[in-house]
């Protein structure tokens, strides 16, 4: 079994727990997960399987969306509703117009963020959480972020539900305790759910639970659908087919902007990635094999 498919991960499993369930129901190790949620959040989890853990980068690159609850007036110390939370006395509540104000001009667009302490990201290769569950103290790597749409679309004190569309890497744990330490009264994560990843969303999705009783009988989506947006297209036929599949470097008819494409046969099927240059197609991650046209 291989292909691409879409989990909705409910609140409690980690993605790693996702995975295995994938495992059992394929029958295959060679299961991966293109971005981690936390146990915390829900909400859209892609997973390739077989030769398809090869695309993981490229379909890690997708944009998120999440939708939030931000508390404020208190801070926790995992930036969520999970860790110990410590409640702040707020003699002058922040108002709609103030929220709204400090995350379009200081929360948008390309951002210096600071990790959550306990998250996955390395630190002296170890794991961040790992060391913070031991009491080190921890000095996580600032890292460059991208919030493309902040918005706030509720707000009654402490709560605020926000929407946010970010980049890779991108913390909306750290956007909470940001916001809240700007506003001056603390913010962590009540709740977390991702909506989208890529041009992947809710709507393509599998419920764990229907996964797990269901099996293979599960679909993947078309990677034509998973790749839009983050790879362009190219359509090949004929010997050009057989030579890409064996790795040969191939000429285009169309002309070609230089970069990478996601190189279709027909009848959508997916061949794999390539490097387009000068004309030519060399592939880079090569999918599908010559099973998919042998005729029975």
């Amino acid at each position: 079994m291989q292909g691409i498919y879409v989990v909705d991960k409910p609140v409690g499993p980690s993605s790693h727990k996702v995975v295995s369930v994938m495992r059992r129901c394929t029958g295959t190790r060679r299961v991966g997960h293109c971005g981690t949620l936390d146990l915390l959040a829900s909400g859209v989890l892609i997973l390739c399987v077989g030769r398809y853990t090869r695309l993981n980068e490229w379909l890690s690159r997708g944009s998120k969306e999440y939708l939030s609850t931000f508390r404020l007036g208190a801070e926790s110390e995992t930036d969520d509703a999970q860790g110990p939370i410590l409640e702040r006395a707020v003699d002058d509540p922040p108002q709609r117009n103030d929220v709204e104000r400090l995350v379009t001009t200081e929360f948008c667009g390309d951002l210096i963020q600071v990790p959550p302490v306990y998250s996955a990201v390395h630190v002296n290769g170890e794991r961040s959480y790992r060391r913070a569950r031991r009491g080190e103290q921890i000095v996580a790597k600032p890292r460059k972020v991208s919030v493309n749409e902040f918005e706030v679309t509720g707000f009654d004190y402490p709560e605020l539900q926000v929407r946010v569309v970010c980049s890779r890497g991108t913390y909306i744990r750290s956007l909470a305790r940001d916001l809240g330490q700007r506003l001056g009264c603390g913010s962590y994560v009540q709740d977390l759910r991702r909506t989208r990843v890529g041009n992947v969303g809710l709507a393509d999705s599998t419920d764990l639970t229907a996964l797990q009783e269901a099996g293979l009988s599960v679909a993947p989506i078309a990677a034509r659908r998973a790749l839009d947006g983050i790879l362009p297209a190219i359509d090949v036929g004929g010997a050009v087919v057989a030579d890409f599949l064996h790795g040969v470097a191939v000429e285009v008819d169309e002309a070609q902007e230089e970069g990478e494409r996601a190189v279709f046969a027909p009848d959508d099927v997916f061949l794999g990635v390539a490097t387009a240059e000068a004309g030519r197609l060399q592939p880079k991650r090569v999918i599908a094999d010559m099973s998919h046209f042998v005729e029975s």
